[in-house]
């Protein structure tokens, strides 16, 4: 009997292990597959090969040196009299560089005329031998053609507005800082987790024991001193004391020859700093000039985070339904395009695994020819006004005039920026057109305020005002230029 249970046992052991290694194996599958390119995208790549046999290239070497006859000078020959055989001996490889040029051009032309969405330029390279001709390799890109659908009757989740009590905390935190008194530490005071200090930093180098730089750090708060355990060593010192302590170096350190090794460390407090903060009373209300009490600022800060909240809601619920025309929208997108994207992921510092990081990329370029799809399909454009807009408000923030900072942008720069308006404007778009799950108006309040209007009865000095306004508008809109295409840059090659 204990026999039998015992075989029992050691067969349920083999099933648990056996469904283990399956489901290991199909995680790994699943892994795998993740970061495969799809199929759909590796068709938008295009590959061409030319062979041109030894024979043809010798008679276009021998028609190109007939060309140079009358321009060459050789010794021993007359202007116009030098025998071809002589012009191929002595201007070979000019001229074999120049035929092969005009074969590739011819080719790249072709391609161009043949090829009219196309999406990368075409890339050649070339393997001539003497003896075996020349074999031509051309790589090149194209874009999807594709519909997006009744992307106008997409549902989405609604983005609540509401302000919470830890959000006027926090603004209110912010104005404390913006106010607060900067002292210096009193002498003979002592160091705790919230003074800010000016310190020297210094480690022996663990493989040689010799002293390594000096540092010099500035501003720098006690408790956020955590490497090798400083902010410890840091309480309780003053200012110009000076302190040797062994550590050991994190083992996260780039690099990799001090990582995890124990050595000495030396700092000195130069200069203590301690941040007085004021009250959060009515007192501090009226020290920032505008408020009588402190409600009064809180309410003024309330309405404004809540005002922002409201704008965010727009771009966020636009966001929303672009994400929705991605997944249901499925087209192919140049190989190229996604590793730019995963590259420019990575130097944003997205710590993204491969396989995410192959995903959010693809998305990003999905979402940026749907964009340009809806802005066209709908005549949203970037016009001169809402580039000197951007500027203006680019040129307030950094703090100099709007034409200086325009001088520093070259052409590039322009072509970014005219594509964030466009996104910007195609979001709100989206946003303006968006169905909410459960409600029948629309995101914005447009529609209700065009009903409100219907059911007001006109007085003529309304009526003429309003058709005023829509003339206006008309204007506008006549006077705005046609967005730029994603393959600029491709169709100027092509000229």
């Amino acid at each position: 009997m204990e026999e039998k249970k015992q075989k029992d046992e050691e067969k349920k052991e083999v099933k648990k292990e056996s469904k283990k290694e399956s489901k290991e194996v199909k995680e790994q599958e699943k892994d795998e597959e993740s970061l495969k390119i799809k199929e759909i995208d590796k068709a938008l790549s295009k590959e061409e090969k030319l062979e041109i046999s030894d024979s043809e290239i010798e008679d276009m070497l021998t028609e190109k040196a007939k060309s140079y006859r009358g321009k060459v000078k050789i010794k021993g020959f007359r202007p116009g009299k030098v025998p071809i055989d002589y012009i191929k001996r002595y201007f070979y490889k000019e001229l074999l560089n120049e035929t092969i040029d005009e074969i590739v051009n011819q080719k790249i032309k072709e391609i161009l005329s043949k090829e009219k969405n196309l999406a990368t330029y075409p890339n050649v390279s070339k393997d001539y031998e003497k003896g075996k001709g020349l074999t031509l390799k051309i790589q090149y890109e194209v874009l999807s053609d594709f519909e997006l659908g009744d992307y106008k009757n997409i549902e989405i989740e609604d983005i609540e507005v509401k302000v919470k009590k830890e959000d006027i905390d926090k603004e209110i935190e912010r104005l404390r800082l913006q106010v607060a008194e900067v002292l210096p530490l009193e002498k003979g005071k002592e160091l705790d987790e919230e003074t800010i200090i000016d310190f020297e930093f210094q480690i022996k180098n663990p493989n040689t024991g010799k002293w390594m730089k000096k540092e010099t750090l500035k501003d720098r708060k006690v408790k956020d001193q955590t490497f090798m355990g400083v902010n410890e060593k840091l309480l309780g010192m003053k200012v110009g004391e000076e302190k040797v302590f062994k550590g050991k170096i994190p083992e996260e350190l780039e690099s990799k020859n001090f990582a995890g090794k124990e050595t000495e460390a030396r700092i000195k407090v130069l200069n203590a700093k301690k941040i007085k903060l004021p009250e959060i009373n009515d007192d501090f209300a009226k020290s920032l000039g505008e408020y009588n009490t402190l409600k009064e600022l809180k309410d003024k800060i309330k309405e404004a985070i809540e005002n922002r909240k409201k704008e965010e809601r727009k771009y966020l619920l636009g966001e929303r339904v672009l994400s929705e025309i991605e997944k249901n929208v499925e087209f192919g997108v140049p190989v190229s395009f996604i590793f730019q994207e995963m590259n420019a992921l990575f130097k944003q510092g997205l710590n993204l695994d491969p396989a995410t990081s192959l995903k959010v990329a693809r998305e990003n370029i999905k979402k940026i020819f749907i964009v340009e799809k809806i802005a066209k399909e709908n005549k949203i454009e970037v016009t001169e006004q809402d580039i000197d807009k951007y500027v203006e408000e680019q040129a307030k923030a950094y703090g100099v005039p709007p034409q200086i900072f325009r001088s520093y942008l070259k052409e590039e720069h322009l072509s970014e920026i005219k594509h964030q308006i466009l996104r910007n404007k195609t979001i709100e778009f989206l946003s303006e057109n968006a169905k909410i799950k459960g409600k029948t108006t629309k995101a914005t309040s447009k529609k209700t305020e065009g009903e409100k209007k219907k059911t007001t009865k006109k007085t003529p000095a309304k009526e003429k005002t309003t058709k005023t306004q829509t003339t206006k508008k008309k204007t506008v809109s006549k006077t705005t230029k046609k967005s730029e295409n994603k393959t600029k840059e491709t169709k100027k090659k092509k000229e």
